[in-house]
């Protein structure tokens, strides 16, 4: 005989319902389970959406690249240059146009610049670039700035003289000479045309001194012009002042007559040595 305290109908209905509670326990498990499931579906669906939004909107603000960014893109041969888009990396390897101190000469009233520039670079010449020449009194406030634009050779010592500026020689302490925007080009594309002068003579007129002589083009083609200075020195080589003259469409292998009169003091004529005149020439093909 039986001693379990349950009933069999009892015990009947016990295990039907630990049968329903386990079933719907493992539904309730899977449900579940199916539920984080979407969860972890939608929760990655919205972030790939955010993404997309992000990277679109990084994408239409991020500056384009450049060759002043600092990185290596745009099938740039290294950071910032070569490649298609850049200038050649030897080109950011290049030394600085030098000037050297200005120096200054020339009657009252008036004062005449001679500025010198030094180029280092052997494999290119500058195809253009802007100088400022900048005048300062003794208390170092500046009086005048002037503003050019030039162009140098590779290796080339080049002089510029800029006669009667219309201020007092006389108030000029000091002068500064800034250089910027140099636009380099290699030696073989840039070659200077060489020039000839010859036949120079200096002598004494009643306006002053006057530099004269011929110009020679020693190319195979022409010259559209040559800026042509001289500048008249004392005895001891200091210089007293000078001015400029050009010489316009020279024709290859043409020769050219120029004259260049340069104001002197009636008092300074005297000391000026004839030997010591200098001829600078600016040749633009």
């Amino acid at each position: 005989m039986c001693n379990h305290p349950y009933k069999l109908s009892e015990l009947y209905v016990w295990v039907k319902l630990k049968s329903l509670s386990s079933g719907t326990f493992k539904r309730y498990n899977q449900g579940m389970a199916n539920r984080r499931i979407k969860q972890l579906f939608y929760g990655l669906f919205y972030l790939l959406i955010l993404a997309l939004i992000a990277g679109g909107v990084y994408l239409s603000v991020r500056p384009a690249p450049s060759c002043s960014d600092g990185k290596l893109n745009q099938a740039e041969v290294g950071i910032d240059c070569g490649g298609p888009a850049c200038l050649p990396c030897a080109i950011g390897r290049l030394k600085p146009i030098k000037a050297l101190p200005p120096q200054f000469f020339g009657l009252d009233g008036t004062v005449t610049a001679l500025l010198e520039f030094q180029n280092p670079n052997s494999g290119y010449g500058a195809k253009s670039f802007r100088y400022e020449l900048t005048l300062y009194d003794r208390a170092g406030s500046p009086l005048k700035t002037i503003g050019d634009s030039s162009f140098i050779y590779a290796a080339e010592i080049k002089t510029i003289v800029l006669p009667a500026l219309e201020i007092d020689m006389r108030l000029v302490a000091r002068g500064e000479v800034g250089i910027r925007d140099p636009l380099w080009e290699e030696a073989g594309k840039f070659p200077k045309p060489p020039v000839e002068t010859r036949e120079v003579t200096t002598r004494e007129e009643m306006s002053g001194i006057a530099v004269q002589g011929l110009a020679r083009n020693s190319n195979p083609f022409g010259l559209s012009r040559l800026n042509i200075f001289a500048v008249v020195a004392d005895n001891s080589g200091l210089f007293i002042n000078g001015s400029r003259t050009f010489v316009a469409d020279l024709k290859p292998f043409e020769e050219r007559f120029f004259k260049i009169t340069i104001p002197i003091r009636s008092g300074e004529i005297s000391s000026v040595d004839f030997k010591r005149t200098r001829i600078f020439v600016e040749v633009i093909r």
